[in-house]
């Protein structure tokens, strides 16, 4: 009776083990199976991001058209640059400076100056000097020098000359360009000289 009773035990035992056994088996099975299906899952969903959405083709669309248009503004600004280009820039400076300042040593000349202009169209001016002494006489012999400088391009610079034979000084003037130009006006009259700057915007 007792052989059968440690017989039926063991079986038991070994039942239990088998069924143990099983069930690890199986749960391992399912966790094998569910990380197949959510790497599966992962990976169509990857697939179906990059392959039905717009999103990151539009991103990529956006930098390229930036990119693009700051190489364009790069390229136009090198080809059409109109900055300070003559080499001796700053020497040009003092001199246009020192003649500034003469214009205040020439006050006690007491000459009295008026310049006007009348704009022809087309880029054309017609400049009238009248020359004056202290006495608001007329000074119908002196002579006048114009130089015309365009301040942002070196290139196009010219000189002209008149004279106020008959008592007011003209110069007409076509400028090659539209824009800023400035004119450093010389008169002469025997030994004295009064300067004048004067800055023209030619339309």
């Amino acid at each position: 009776m007792r052989k059968e009773e440690v017989k039926s035990r063991s079986e038991s035992r070994l039942r239990e083990l088998d069924m143990q056994h099983l069930q690890a088996s199986e749960a391992k099975r399912i966790k094998t199976r569910s990380a197949a299906n959510a790497a599966v899952a992962e990976d169509r969903d990857s697939e179906g991001f990059l392959g039905t959405s717009k999103i990151p083709y539009i991103f990529i669309a956006f930098f390229a058209v930036v990119i693009a248009v700051n190489l364009v503004y790069i390229y136009i600004a090198k080809k059409t640059w109109r900055g300070v280009s003559v080499e001796d820039a700053y020497q040009k400076g003092l001199e246009y400076n020192k003649t500034i300042d003469q214009t205040k040593q020439q006050e006690k000349l007491g000459w009295q100056v008026n310049l006007m202009q009348h704009e022809e169209g087309n880029k054309a001016v017609r400049i009238l000097i009248e020359v004056r002494d202290r006495n608001s006489a007329v000074i119908k012999d002196a002579k006048i020098y114009a130089k015309f400088r365009r301040p942002i391009q070196e290139g196009n610079d010219f000189d002209m000359s008149t004279d106020t034979t008959d008592s007011v000084g003209k110069i007409d003037v076509r400028f090659p360009l539209p824009g800023q130009w400035d004119a450093l006006i010389t008169i002469v009259h025997g030994e004295d000289r009064y300067y004048l700057a004067k800055r023209f915007v030619v339309n």
